[in-house]
């Protein structure tokens, strides 16, 4: 089973923590955020604390593609220390919490494959998945690994949780 007692679940501010707001998990367990202040970048270094406090744990990270650019050089910690991290990256081309308040060419990043730099990094397997049956394949394929995975999950540009289109469109009528 992938998500058990031991799973430590950290999503990165941005729609990875809007969405995970409507995740139901079969288990008690741990969820960690930096939502309180809101700065990208604390997923990565916090699934390797959180390891490092619990080794019985194992964490699972979600966490844009835009922010996962910002904070990929912490993908080598992961695989020097061998944290059994399964890293989903949710690919939506950019920094998707602000496409729904003001689009614009600066809110795209540069392509990327997160698989490929994950496994530069160190990270014993990486997938890149474009359907729910590649999704589901690749978790069971990565359940078993000893050490860091990374599922980059290809979205729509303009996929976004329910959770942020309420937030986004009450502050959008304020621009």
């Amino acid at each position: 089973m992938l998500v058990d007692e031991n799973t430590v679940l950290l999503a990165e501010v941005g729609d990875s923590l809007f969405a995970s707001a409507a995740l139901h998990l079969p288990f008690e367990n741990s969820f960690l955020t930096s939502g309180f202040w809101c700065s990208l970048g604390f997923v990565l270094p916090g699934a390797i604390g959180a390891w490092f406090a619990n080794k019985q744990s194992r964490p699972i990270v979600l966490i844009g593609d835009g922010s996962f650019l910002m904070s990929a050089i912490e993908c080598a910690p992961l695989a020097r220390y061998n944290v059994p991290a399964i890293v989903i990256v949710l690919d939506n081309e950019g920094y998707g919490t602000e496409r729904p308040m003001i689009d614009g060419e600066f809110n795209d990043v540069q392509p990327v494959d997160h698989a490929m730099l994950a496994q530069a990094y160190g990270f014993k397997k990486g997938h890149r998945v474009t359907t729910e049956f590649e999704l589901q394949a690749a978790l069971t394929d990565v359940s078993t690994i000893d050490g860091p995975t990374l599922l980059s999950v290809k979205l729509g540009k303009f996929d976004f949780s329910d959770a942020l289109m309420k937030l986004t469109g009450g502050l959008k009528k304020r621009m």
